[in-house]
């Protein structure tokens, strides 16, 4: 039922973009893996940096944007519409997004965001792609963990191999944890329905702390997550710092606000027709620390007041 409901979907697009052509502006497709507020800071972002550089909708450009409500098999019947209706340029929100362009979009441009690189999903990059990405660089996050607790020796970590994004960025941490004299268990969790009984799995393993990286179904699930911590008395740490207004504990990674800015001057260049030949593809290396006082007392962390001294925001209710 959900997939028709989509294919409806995507034919009211269609011929609603037959209408919205009718002027010859050029038009903007936006992806989006989910509908999610954080996912929609970094697009939004993305937007007011077109909106700076003097691209305003429904002036001169038109932006058409569709969320692929966390179906993969969505995002190739997005992308296929794009093409058919000659957009001028695509921008991909989400890993996933990235990939699916990269291997089907070979003569617009494609600027992507919140997403890893083609080559640490194992793809070639064509030329028509661009964007920021993540480098993941985990160690700042294990370190930090290190200072706020000595008592964390095991953590536990959900993600759904479903996302290539998610498989990614849980190995490396795995990997890395493991190197850091942490001990880690790992549950696979395939779908929002599972995350409660699959979280309470690693539960059950005495787990000191929980450690979600890069993983959209886990991101949604979060305030699930948060009962079970605060019940348990388990800090959450995320490697996205906004979701300490979701659920974590700690967040400490890249701000999808100031990567949706980059990504959207990136794009504003394209469309203006400005040439990109050097250095397409960049890494973010800034991050930003963000505590949630209230919910790290809620999961039973006590976090020293030097590390609360170097957040970027602290929440406190």
């Amino acid at each position: 039922m959900k997939k028709i409901y989509f294919i409806y979907v995507i034919a009211i697009i269609l011929v609603l973009n037959s209408c919205n052509n009718s002027n010859n502006l050029p038009t903007i497709g936006i992806v989006q893996i989910s509908d999610d507020p954080i996912l929609d800071v970094a697009r939004l972002s993305a937007i007011q940096s077109l909106k700076e550089a003097g691209l305003i909708y429904d002036q001169n450009i038109k932006i058409k944007y569709v969320s692929a409500q966390s179906e993969l098999s969505n995002i190739p019947l997005i992308l296929k519409s794009f093409e058919n209706d000659k957009v001028k340029a695509i921008l991909t929100v989400g890993t996933p997004c990235m990939m699916s362009a990269a291997n089907m979009i070979t003569k617009i441009p494609v600027v992507f965001t919140v997403s890893f690189s083609p080559e640490q999903m194992s793809i070639k990059a064509p030329e028509n792609l661009y964007g920021y990405y993540d480098p993941l660089n985990v160690m700042p996050i294990l370190e930090l963990i290190k200072k706020i607790d000595t008592s964390i020796h095991t953590i536990g970590i959900p993600y759904n191999p479903g996302e290539p994004n998610a498989e990614y960025s849980a190995k490396k941490l795995i990997r890395e944890a493991g190197n850091n004299n942490f001990h880690v268990f790992t549950q696979a969790v395939s779908n929002s329905n599972v995350i409660t009984q699959n979280v309470q799995y690693l539960i059950n393993k005495n787990i000191d702390a929980l450690l979600i990286s890069a993983d959209n179904t886990m991101y949604q699930g979060l305030t699930y997550v948060a009962s079970l911590a605060a019940k348990n008395k388990i800090p959450i740490f995320v490697t996205e710092p906004s979701q300490a207004d979701n659920g974590a504990a700690i967040g400490l990674g890249i701000s999808y606000q100031n990567w949706g800015k980059l990504s959207g001057e990136m794009l504003a260049q394209i469309i203006k027709g400005d040439k990109i030949n050097d250095n397409k593809i960049r890494a973010i290396t800034d991050v930003e620390l963000v505590v949630n006082k209230k919910l790290a007392q809620d999961q039973g962390l006590i976090i020293p007041q030097n590390i609360i001294n170097k957040a970027n925001k602290i929440i406190t209710k």
